[in-house]
């Protein structure tokens, strides 16, 4: 997959594979980088409609998204989750540890999303996972930034 680059920070959004979005995630992130992220996924989906996110979380030091933060993720997915229930057709969160995977899942035992999302051990797994999402929808990812393309 292309730019499997991540930041060693906060989050990159690529969009080239549109309306697959794949978004890395640094080894540290905290609830602005959550937010913000939230709210460029809403104007996004407002303004270009269905997609599916991969989620890379691979250089996620997951010792550092402690209670606080799962409950403050769990809060921003209520926060938006009219927003986006009728456009994110999927997420796939992926990281190889089976711990980081215990994490992220306890994220969404805070709060159930009305859209299908699971975490996964490896990127390949994710992204045929949102793949096949895309197709229910008639969609496939591209192979740059231009809008959405019939299956």
């Amino acid at each position: 997959m292309e730019g499997t680059d991540a930041p060693e920070a906060g989050i990159a959004v690529d969009r080239r594979r549109w309306p697959l979005v794949v978004l890395r995630v640094g080894a540290r992130f905290d609830a602005e980088d959550a937010r913000a992220l939230w709210e460029s996924a809403v104007s996004l989906a407002a303004e270009r409609g269905p997609f599916a996110n991969l989620i890379d979380c691979r250089l996620l030091l997951t010792q550092r998204v402690g209670p606080a933060e799962r409950r403050a993720l769990a809060e921003l997915y209520r926060a938006h989750h009219e927003a986006l229930r009728r456009t994110l057709v999927c997420e796939a969160w992926v990281h190889g540890s089976p711990l980081a995977r215990g994490v992220l899942r306890a994220i969404h035992w805070l709060y159930r999303t009305p859209w299908p999302s699971a975490v996964y051990r490896t990127l390949p797994e994710a992204e045929n996972r949102c793949v096949r999402a895309l197709a229910r929808h008639g969609l496939r990812p591209g192979g740059d930034d231009a809008s959405a393309r019939p299956a």
